[in-house]
């Protein structure tokens, strides 16, 4: 059965209890100036509160972690979903141009705008399995790339079945090509054995 990120995103969430129990790290790189986009949008307090709903402290997470420090795969995903129902009605949706905005804050250096006119969504998308590997210690994911489609599977680690974890996978997806100054592709997603699987097309 395939699923359009619509689909994925009403998808029953799991208890956060769940979601926190994953196994696996992953660098805190994906949770780059969380604390500050938060407190910026939601309030001072805020930051915190999630902090507690993880039951961790200032110590353990930072408002903007040390991107190689290794952290739990369920934060991210529990904070976003925290994020989604405390804030935006439950609609995770409503999280992507959020997330977009955020990335637009962050300050370019030429270095960086001259590399993306180097790159391509097919160049970056056949590494796809070494940035998992780089990031990630749990599961592997294989790219398949052709000249205009791409198919991206990612087998072995029970967080791919959380249901936050495939949307703002295609969040990712779709914020690369918008990076890279590229028409966005047509997503489509579906469960394979023991994980997750998205098809790109452009």
């Amino acid at each position: 059965m395939t699923f359009t990120l619509e689909e994925l995103s009403l998808a029953k969430p799991w208890p956060i209890a769940d979601t926190l129990a994953l196994e696996g790290t992953m660098k805190a790189a994906l949770l780059r100036d969380w604390g500050v986009h938060v407190t910026r949008r939601f309030g001072p307090d805020e930051a915190d509160h999630l902090r507690a709903a993880l039951g961790v402290d200032r110590r353990q997470l930072a408002d903007s972690p040390d991107p190689d420090l290794r952290v739990p795969v369920g934060w991210q995903l529990a904070l976003t979903r925290l994020i989604a129902e405390r804030h935006l009605g439950g609609d995770l949706l409503r999280l992507e141009p959020l997330l977009m905005e955020d990335a637009r804050r962050r300050p370019v250096s030429l270095a960086e705008r001259i590399a993306r006119k180097a790159l391509s969504p097919r160049r970056l998308l056949g590494q796809s399995s070494r940035f998992h590997a780089a990031i990630f210690n749990c599961g592997q994911c294989q790219a398949e790339v052709g000249k205009h489609d791409a198919t991206l599977t990612w087998t072995g680690a029970s967080m791919f079945a959380e249901p936050t974890w495939r949307v703002i996978q295609i969040f990712a997806l779709r914020a690369l090509y918008e990076v890279l100054d590229h028409r966005p592709p047509s997503i489509a997603a579906d469960e394979v054995p023991d994980g997750f699987r998205v098809r790109l097309t452009w």
